[in-house]
């Protein structure tokens, strides 16, 4: 019997029970993120290869087909709904063990297009709910849902969350779009974040940052092409929105202008890829 009793203990405890909430585990790394996540080996539990953080969404996302609803989607925009009209911490547990098996990279915006569909739901309990996720959820499909939820609303006192988060390549997309939708200066806060943040996250802030000022535009040139992935994604859309050639025809260029040029112009004659042009 007290076996049996355990069994169902462990088999009605909540997923993230006991265990170290993704932004509790980034944010206590400070600006020295190294990439890894405490779900490393649950996420990647049966696949053949891993990929480095934010490789997997940097690698599809700008190749994703149309979406299509499925019984998947309906159902997770079913529960989400259930939650935000009666919040339940038994809809909870539903909720956050589909979320954490599904692709959310290819179906967060059919899920928002469903949820849009229901009726009676509360701008204030999604924003609730978000927030929850964002802050404890120890599972990053979880976390990068509640990213998605907070990028509906104005959302400038969530600025350090986001930007805590987007410091890992796994979540930037996900602060970038959010941090777009919900912030007035959010041009301003995505350059905030491009200076703390490489591999796929930088791409993913760079293709988005406009060069709305010339100290915009000096980084692009000296900063904003060296990357720890293939300097080839960013090199065009540097040269392009820094004004490359208009900098280097001034009669003196200084040391930082001459390295970031010569950065740029080795990936270009590399085969530089212009992704700036998204689906």
């Amino acid at each position: 019997m007290k076996t049996m009793v355990l069994f169902f203990n462990k088999a009605v405890r909540p997923l993230w029970e006991g265990k170290t909430s993704i932004y509790s585990y980034i944010r206590e790394q400070g600006e020295s993120v190294d990439g890894s996540l405490p779900d490393d080996e649950e996420f990647w539990s049966g696949s053949k290869m891993r990929w480095v953080a934010g490789g997997l969404d940097g690698a599809f996302g700008h190749h994703a087909g149309p979406g299509k609803m499925t019984d998947e989607v309906q159902e997770l925009a079913r529960l989400l709904a259930k939650q935000f009209r009666k919040p339940k911490n038994s809809t909870r547990k539903a909720l956050y063990a589909k979320l954490v098996k599904a692709d959310i990279g290819g179906m967060i915006d059919d899920i928002l297009d469903e949820l849009r569909k229901q009726p009676g739901i509360q701008p204030g309990a999604i924003f609730h709910e978000a927030k929850w996720m964002v802050e404890n959820a120890a599972h990053r499909n979880v976390v990068k849902f509640g990213i998605a939820l907070l990028g509906l609303f104005q959302n400038e006192q969530m600025k350090e969350l986001l930007l805590t988060l987007g410091r890992h390549d796994e979540f930037t997309l996900y602060a970038a779009v959010a941090i777009q939708n919900g912030m007035e200066d959010s041009n301003q806060v995505l350059f905030e974040l491009a200076k703390r943040v490489h591999g796929w996250g930088k791409i993913h802030i760079v293709e988005r940052l406009e060069p709305a000022s010339q100290e915009i535009k000096d980084w692009l040139l000296r900063q904003g092409c060296q990357n720890s992935v293939m300097n080839e994604y960013l090199a065009c859309i540097c040269a392009r929105n820094g004004d490359l050639r208009e900098a280097l025809s001034a009669d003196q260029i200084d040391s930082a202008l001459f390295d970031g040029a010569t950065d740029i112009i080795e990936a270009l004659l590399n085969g530089g890829m212009d992704r700036s042009v998204k689906n």
